[in-house]
């Protein structure tokens, strides 16, 4: 995804912007391979796999369209696909994790069971976000439950952009979102619950952190703890990182502009705000 608006032709120019997060979906219908095509001949793996798995993930010709969602929102298509994928992984995380409470409860579970469980929650909240907003609740609830008073969540630094993502498209930093109000709070939550490790130290959690701060609103940033948490994981990955690269330091130098503007706003709009509270 892009850190800055497409038509800017230099990336280190002071009026770079940032873009919206809109992942492209997975086309389901364009990967799976039909019968004929190349490759793909009637008796070949390739065609079984299509047979087996076009009946559970896309939808039937005669079956009524999904309603229409936001464009961000979606990590797979057809929307009946991420539906259905969904709610698989949700039913197999409950499972594992049913058959693994005693162990949690006791504190004897393997951190890396832990892990893996964590990123199931975590895909099934970014899929049923779309489309089934209760699931990515009960997700979110679920993964929290599990973070909380543990360190297993060390392990999930390669999962930090998704989280990033969760937090932007639920609002959690003061952005307009459609989603509910609990599922921004159970985002920010987990963001507060991420701690800085040394495999974070790098020129990309760096730029993540700006990017998602950027994109966040200036005028809602006080008190606002997900933004607190980006603004301190920022300084820490530019603190620690070891930036070597000519390309993560244009990256980064590009990124100057936008945030000094954006801290700007911020300033103006406390002044603002404490000007009218002196005026009443």
């Amino acid at each position: 995804r892009q850190c800055w608006s497409g038509k800017a032709e230099d990336p280190l120019q002071e009026q770079a912007d940032v873009d919206e997060l809109v992942p492209k979906p997975f086309d389901l219908q364009d990967w799976l391979p039909w019968p004929g095509s190349y490759g793909a001949s009637s008796g070949s793996a390739l065609a079984e796999l299509q047979r087996y798995l076009a009946p559970l993930l896309l939808p039937r010709t005669d079956a009524s369209p999904y309603p229409e969602t936001s464009p961000e929102l979606l990590w797979v298509q057809p929307h009946v696909a991420q539906l259905r994928l969904g709610a698989v992984l949700w039913r197999d995380v409950r499972c594992q994790l049913m058959a693994s409470e005693e162990a949690i409860r006791q504190g004897r579970a393997e951190p890396s069971a832990l892990a893996e469980a964590a990123r199931s929650l975590l895909s099934v909240a970014a899929l049923s976000l779309a489309t089934k907003s209760e699931d990515a609740q009960a997700a979110l609830r679920a993964l929290l439950r599990l973070c909380t008073g543990t360190d297993f969540h060390a392990r999930l630094d390669d999962a930090f952009p998704l989280i990033l993502w969760l937090v932007d498209v639920t609002g959690a930093t003061g952005r307009p979102s459609s989603q509910a109000a609990e599922n921004a709070e159970l985002a920010g939550e987990l963001l507060s619950e991420m701690s800085f490790s040394p495999q974070m130290a790098s020129p990309t959690t760096a730029r993540l952190c700006a990017c998602a701060i950027i994109r966040s609103s200036p005028e809602a940033a006080s008190g606002n703890t997900s933004i607190g948490v980006l603004a301190e994981l920022l300084c820490r990955a530019a603190e620690n990182a070891s930036i070597e690269e000519e390309a993560d330091r244009r990256l980064l130098r590009a990124l100057r502009g936008p945030l000094r503007r954006w801290l700007e706003q911020h300033v103006q709009s406390q002044a603002l705000r404490g000007h009218a509270a002196g005026s009443s």
